[in-house]
Formats: structure tokens, sequence, C-alpha cells
């Protein structure tokens, strides 16, 4: 996907009712009735390109957009089911260079560091409108729904939803899982949020939450992750965030997308038990070990290599560090669902938030 060629100019026109045109969506289930799945996904996804010739990512040139789509729809049905309806629409992102080089010059002050007056403004922009056109034509009135974003899309949905404080955990928002985002601590998701009505997870089954899930595979050195001193994560391998280790036993199942499979069929790999994590308290990092072992030292290196591989050094990028912790999610979703929608008679989400 290197080779994009990106006619978007710094000052993309906005137009309204830009995303009632289907073909500025990566994944609109829009199709499928409500009543033939339990909640919906607002998907954000991570950075697509290394390098780009242009200022802005474009869906719209050659065959990115159908690359883009092809992740999306096959990461997020193997993970979540056929049973969910998935919404993912496109937006301009910097690409992974200027992505970088924006966090390295802020690292010092990211806790206080917001990113609506640089380059992301833009797909910020659009994700707010994106989100909007959710809620008007897509979401119904109480219906569960998931916010999701990875990465560079994870930091995008953070600054969209802190200008939609309409949005709230009484419509029905029961979670937002933001893997890979810098510069989080629980005071500030409580600041940034308070008009929406959530909270970070401290649970299982808490809703009107955000969940922060940033991790650390071996021997990556700490200057190259997104560590927070003091900062807020959680583990989702049992939903603590202190330092209680979440074993392999608890690992319901990893799931990676290899972009350079020729056959869409096999380009999702699942992994069950992929690996243990314990949380890094100190730098609000999940650390990742005990992954799957070789029965023999070669096919040991080859194992470590394949997943180095899908996680790291993925032509998208980040775009396998979420699939991690991929089942623990869905099963988690399933969770917040059945107990929001066996009370949501009774409570309000705010009065079901743990301490």
């Amino acid at each position: 996907m290197n080779g994009c060629q990106s006619n978007l100019s710094q000052n993309i026109p906005l137009v309204d009712y830009f995303y009632d045109d289907p073909k500025n969506w990566a994944v609109l289930d829009s199709s499928i009735p409500i009543f033939a799945s339990d909640y919906d996904i607002f998907f954000v996804y991570p950075t697509q390109i290394a390098k780009l010739p242009g200022y802005y990512f474009n869906w719209l040139s050659g065959s990115v957009g159908h690359d883009v789509h092809n992740y999306v729809a096959l990461q997020n049905q193997r993970q979540f089911g056929k049973r969910v309806r998935i919404f993912a629409p496109f937006v301009p992102e910097l690409d992974y260079e200027q992505y970088t080089q924006l966090l390295n010059a802020n690292r010092e002050i990211l806790t206080d560091f917001y990113f609506t007056n640089t380059p992301m403004n833009v797909a910020i922009r659009f994700t707010v409108q994106a989100l909007q056109n959710y809620m008007a034509n897509y979401h119904k009135a109480k219906r569960p729904f998931f916010l999701v974003g990875c990465e560079q899309g994870a930091v995008i949905l953070y600054e969209a939803l802190r200008q939609c404080p309409k949005i709230t955990a009484d419509q029905g928002l029961l979670a937002v899982y933001l893997f890979g985002i810098p510069g989080l601590t629980a005071e500030r998701i409580r600041k940034d949020f308070k008009k929406n009505n959530l909270v970070p997870a401290m649970g299982r089954l808490d809703l009107g939450v955000v969940a922060v899930i940033n991790t650390r595979m071996p021997d990556i050195p700490l200057e190259e992750t997104y560590c927070t001193p003091g900062g807020y994560v959680i583990n989702p391998l049992n939903w603590s965030t202190d330092e209680t280790i979440g074993s392999r036993d608890q690992h319901l199942g990893a799931v990676f997308y290899k972009r350079q499979e020729k056959f869409l069929k096999n380009r999702v790999v699942e992994t069950p038990h992929f690996c243990s994590a314990e949380i890094d308290t100190e730098n609000a990092l999940i650390n990742i070990f005990d992954l799957p072992k070789g029965e023999t030292a070669k096919r040991q290196k080859e194992l470590e290599n394949e997943f180095r591989e899908l996680i790291l050094h993925e032509q998208a990028l980040f775009s396998n560090a979420w699939g991690i912790f991929a089942k623990n999610i869905s099963a988690n979703a399933i969770e917040r669902t059945q107990k929001y929608l066996f009370i949501k008679r009774v409570l309000k989400p705010s009065d079901l938030q743990e301490d």
C-alpha cells in the first residue's frame, strides 16, 4: 500500500452529509436488521500507510480503499462474529512517518496535549461527522454500541468523541476500547468525558466506560512504546487495573490479519491462548509474555519471527496490535451488553460504573 497517491490537500473540504455516501465508509453494515444483531461497533482503523507522497490517506485512490475494506471487514467479522453490525468510516489519517514525528515532538507533554490543533484535526473533523451520521441514521435509541479505535485511530476517535458531548452512556454507549493511545490518565478521562457520562473502566462489567489498552511485546525498548508514567490501562485478560497477572488460560484468542496473503480466506489467523499479560503500573503498559512455544529450538525461532512480523512489522504497521486480545474484547462486549439489556429498564448506565 506504500504506493498510494494522495491528492488531498491539508484543507480537505468536508461537505454536509459526507457520510451519507456509502463509498466514504470502509464498512457500513446498515443493511443488517437491528433484530438480527446484538450490538454495534463503530471502528476507527490504525495507520494504514508508511509513507505518503501527499499529506493525507486517500481511500479513493487506486485499490487502497478496497484493501482497507478487506482488512476492517475480515478482522472485525472474525473478532466479533456475525451478530454484530460494523460501522467504520474512511478518515484522512496521516502516514506513519508524520504521525510518529508528531508523537515524538510532544512525548514529554502528552498528558496535557490535545491533537485538535495539529494536522490530525482533519481526520478528527471527519470522524466527528461520521459519529454524528451514525447516531442520526443508524443508531436506535438505547441500543447498545461500542466505539473502538487503534493507534492513530484511537487518538482520532478520542478527540472526536470529546467534541460530541451528546453521545453519552445513557444512549447505550457501553464502552470505548482504545488500543495504543498515549498520554491518558484516569483523571484526564474523567475530565474529558464528564459531559458524555463516561469514566475509566475499572472492571469487567461496568458500563459507560473508557478502556485503554497499551501493550509492550518482549524485548521492545520502553522508549518505543506508548508508556505513560502515572497513566491508566486495563488488562483485557482479567479486566484488572493492578499487577494481577492474566494467564494464557484466560486468553480466549488473538486474531491477526496477514495482508500479504493472496487469498482472502487465508488472511485472518486466529491463535488461542496466545499469551499471558501483566500491567506495569509505573509506565501504564501491559507486558505481553509467555507466548506459544515451539517443539524445537528451530520452531521456536520461527514462531518468534512470525509473531514479530505479524504484530510489529506488518505492512499495515500497527494494524495487528489490537488483535492480540481480540476474543477477550468480543467476549467482554457480549458480557457488558447482556448486563445492560438485563437492567436497562431499572437503572441508568451511570449507576453501574464501578468505583
